[in-house]
């Protein structure tokens, strides 16, 4: 909405997306969203949880020069079924003063804590790589998807420039998809609807970032680019999308 999304010409990857986010800006299928969080989100949707299956995917981010960091940022959310947030979301975030890349994690069965969020049974936050501004840092996630510890992730990282891969995170024996009830609805552990259809989740890339404090209504506008993001079959073919 109001042309928050544009490709752009960039002289590393040839054309990318610019996502810019301001008080106001919306996604279409959440209009209604607090007036402290501005949103400006591509989505693909996913016919089912894809349990047992193992994918590869692979994205880009380049924040600019004149970045701030708000409250909290989501960039990149994976295998999302609308109950809470993000079972696997790629985010920024302050660690011991650095601010870093971040993969967030939100997943298995969700339950309500004493603030009112709906948490899963994982429910952390583990650094990827510092922020460097003004430059892209690619990514190459594996994730198998899974309600029960049989999941698994694996998040690779490079800056611009660099021509090797490092392994940032490695996470084994963890549910990595969300399941139960919230007030969006009911999951079950099979990835099915309580009617017993399966249940589809979203793969979402963009600019989600906000304030905690529900006054705060008033804020700079933010942008960031981005690759597309694209799923494959192994760490090869995820990577070859990134030339």
């Amino acid at each position: 909405m109001n042309n928050d999304i544009q490709i752009a010409a960039d002289a590393h990857f040839g054309q990318v997306y610019v996502m810019h986010a301001e008080p106001g800006s919306r996604a279409p299928y959440n209009t209604a969203a607090p007036p402290n969080a501005a949103a400006a989100q591509l989505s693909t949707r996913r016919t089912s949880y894809g349990l047992g299956n193992t994918y590869w995917y692979a994205i880009g981010f380049k924040l600019p020069s004149s970045w701030t960091q708000p409250d909290w940022v989501t960039l990149t959310t994976l295998g999302y079924p609308t109950l809470s947030s993000g079972p696997i979301d790629i985010a920024i975030w302050p660690v011991k003063g650095v601010l870093n890349y971040t993969l967030q994690m939100n997943s298995g069965l969700l339950r309500k804590d004493a603030a009112g969020s709906y948490r899963g049974s994982v429910s952390t936050r583990t650094a990827i790589a510092p922020v460097t501004l003004g430059k892209w840092v690619e990514m190459v996630l594996r994730i198998r998807w899974a309600t029960n510890n049989t999941g698994l992730v694996d998040v690779y990282e490079r800056l611009e420039g660099q021509t090797s891969w490092r392994h940032a995170v490695s996470k084994r024996r963890l549910p990595t998809a969300q399941y139960g009830t919230t007030p969006y609805g009911t999951v079950n552990a099979n990835g099915t609807d309580p009617d017993g259809t399966k249940h589809s989740v979203l793969d979402k890339i963009g600019l989600y970032f906000g304030y905690w404090n529900s006054a705060t209504t008033s804020f700079p506008a933010r942008s960031v680019s981005e690759t597309g993001l694209t799923r494959a079959s192994d760490f090869a073919a995820a990577a070859a999308t990134l030339r």
